[in-house]
């Protein structure tokens, strides 16, 4: 059940498992617990990739590995696979030919390396985190990222300012100035109040919202 191939390019293939074969070194180890999550709850997107010159694998191999595991234990192909006779044809890019066995190999090395080396926004990974987390707790285990190791991140990120702090930075602000931004978490219930409150203000998001109910206070309390 291969594809049929182009001229030229890449292009997708169904292998059968068993007539992948893998590099002859592949220092990287596997987190098969996670690959197999992931593989269940997303599909095989894309299992691996063969280098034509050798006729072997040169990306795939937690991926390949944990699809044979899965295969053997009896369970049900996940989507993107296909069953060909007693095996599972898996979908593998080719096209790619190296030049030598030690560019093969670099590549290998290279492409689980240079993913590693470009780092993260940890900022910005603790709000994507925080919002997967908040919205659809089950995938954040499916990131490979616990509910601990968000709390960490946002621990070494420290506190964000405080108003007093901004001011001896910055000074006194007024209108024209950039304010800072509040984030915090409340139960379904205290937003569902809030937005109660504060829809006869005719405000729209909520930081509208906020400074109309804080200035109903004010003239409450005057």
């Amino acid at each position: 059940m291969n594809a049929t191939s182009p001229a030229k390019g890449r292009y997708v293939d169904y292998l059968r498992l068993d007539d992948i074969p893998r590099a002859n070194r592949n220092p990287k180890a596997h987190n098969s617990a996670a690959i197999r999550a992931s593989i269940e709850k997303f599909g095989c997107l894309v299992a691996g990739m063969l280098d034509e010159r050798t006729g072997r694998l040169v990306a795939g191999h937690g991926r390949l590995d944990t699809l044979t595991e899965m295969r053997d234990a009896g369970a049900t192909p996940p989507e993107g696979v296909h069953l060909d006779g007693d095996d599972w044809a898996v979908p593998i890019v080719r096209g790619w030919s190296s030049r030598s066995d030690a560019e093969a190999e670099a590549y290998l090395v290279a492409d689980n390396r240079l993913s590693e080396t470009g780092g993260w926004d940890n900022r910005l990974l603790a709000e994507v985190l925080d919002e997967i987390a908040d919205d659809n707790p089950d995938l954040l285990p499916l990131t490979g990222y616990s509910h601990n190791d968000l709390a960490d991140l946002v621990a070494t990120m420290g506190a964000p300012p405080t108003l007093e702090d901004l001011e001896k930075e910055y000074g006194e602000p007024d209108d024209a100035d950039m304010w800072p931004t509040l984030r915090f978490k409340v139960p379904p219930n205290i937003k569902d109040d809030f937005y109660t409150l504060t829809d006869p203000f005719g405000a729209f998001d909520d930081s509208e919202r906020f400074i109309a109910l804080l200035n109903k206070m004010r003239s409450l309390q005057e």
